[in-house]
């Protein structure tokens, strides 16, 4: 297969699960994109600015785009920088007298003075077009870039966001019973076992910023099926309540990153 690059997880991508809306076998690190109708493999984000699905066949012409444009807004900064400094020269403003609008005061130059009137005339073209959007890109290729270096995505960044909010919230929980001696000897045979992949939702529209919604499993009942630290998902409801309350386990290793808390 093509794009069967990836071993599965058994957390975030569970073997042998089939996609519900076009029906085939979702490949580890794949998600159907709704925006485009297309199941994306190593699926990273929509993103708005390109109309299209981001993943394995254009991530990296993706950095390229983003690289180009950091480029071209620091080019631009420059640019303006020049173009500030002729105006200064050639309209002498260092020597000129302003008005403030609103008092009609005279106010003799100074060069913060200067800069203040030409962030007035030229606002949009300097501070929103050339400084604002220069640092959001370059902020986010510097985030994509960071993901790129661990071998991660944007789908898997925020998802193991979820598994770590779940984990704490266990955890919390677990140790709260433990002390108030709420947990039977029975319950602690779940101990040692790891997050449920339950606990993770595939259903979240993933865009340049994260994910348009996250739905996290972090109630009582998510507990009582468990993941085991070899992968292997757990019986629910065979022998405990469905209020028992288990030790999650230690944090489940991510085979994608080296580490990502």
């Amino acid at each position: 297969v093509r794009y069967d690059n990836y071993p599965y997880d058994d957390l975030l991508f569970p073997r042998d699960r089939i996609c519900p809306t076009v029906k085939i076998r979702k490949l580890a690190r794949s998600k159907y994109d709704r925006v485009t109708n297309q199941h994306i493999p190593r699926f990273d984000h929509f993103c708005g600015w390109i109309n299209n699905a981001v993943g394995e066949e254009n991530y990296r012409w993706f950095l390229l785009f983003l690289a180009v444009h950091v480029g071209m807004c620091f080019y631009g900064s420059i640019v303006c920088y020049w173009l500030f400094v002729g105006e200064i020269i050639d309209g002498d403003l260092l020597n000129a007298t302003f008005f403030v609008v609103e008092t009609g005061e005279e106010v003799k130059a100074s060069k913060m003075v200067v800069v203040q009137f030409l962030l007035a005339r030229h606002f949009y073209l300097s501070a929103v077009l050339m400084v604002v959007m220069g640092v959001a890109l370059t902020l986010f290729l510097g985030f994509h870039l960071y993901l790129s270096a661990r071998g991660m995505t944007t789908n898997e960044y925020y998802k193991w966001k979820q598994v770590i909010r779940w984990h704490k919230s266990a955890k919390r929980r677990y140790e709260e019973a433990k002390k108030e001696g709420l947990v039977t000897e029975r319950q602690t045979q779940g101990e040692g076992k790891a997050v449920s992949s339950a606990t993770i939702s595939d259903d979240v529209d993933v865009g340049c910023v994260g994910p348009a919604g996250t739905s996290v499993a972090g109630d009582a009942k998510a507990a009582s099926t468990q993941t085991g630290a070899n992968g292997d998902r757990g019986k629910e409801g065979d022998d405990d309540d469905d209020s028992a309350i288990l030790d999650p386990g230690p944090f489940p290793k991510n085979i994608y990153d080296r580490g990502i808390r």
